[in-house]
């Protein structure tokens, strides 16, 4: 009988510390995209596409960002990657320099898988001309990136 207490005890500690922690990891995902890019989700809103092959930004910092945070929407076949991103901006409710998204600062991206372009940031339609020009096609279409998980 006291054996199966302390179970039950040990049962409901570890219950009550991880709500009192939170889930660990619940926002964070990876997820592959074609060639060496992938989409790295380390919070709510930062959501980045990044590179396997990390590129040097300077003499001595080396970064395989490609596109920032936070990634809202995305679409790909064998040859292209588009991007929907949400620019971030303080929060005006918080003291401690939290970001959240900027719904007035969306930017557009084609990645092309085989050449490593990068094209943009565009607006909406510098991106559809973009898109065009490129004969991406048109069942790529963008989802948002919680549809991927």
């Amino acid at each position: 009988m006291l054996k199966g207490r302390k179970f039950s005890y040990f049962i409901i500690s570890v219950l009550s510390l991880l709500l009192l922690t939170g889930c660990p990891g619940v926002q964070d995902f990876s997820l592959e995209l074609p060639g060496d890019y992938s989409v790295e989700s380390l919070s709510a809103h930062q959501v980045i596409i990044s590179s396997e092959t990390s590129r040097q930004i300077s003499d001595t910092h080396w970064s395989s960002i490609i596109i920032p945070a936070k990634v809202v929407m995305l679409g790909w076949d064998d040859n292209y990657i588009l991007v929907k991103q949400l620019g971030l901006k303080r929060d005006p409710n918080s003291n401690n320099g939290y970001k959240i998204p900027d719904e007035d600062n969306a930017n557009f991206w084609i990645l092309a898988v085989h050449s490593e372009e990068v094209y943009g940031p565009f607006d909406e339609g510098d991106f559809e001309e973009k898109r065009n020009e490129l004969g991406v096609l048109e069942s790529v279409k963008l989802k948002y990136v919680n549809e991927y998980r």
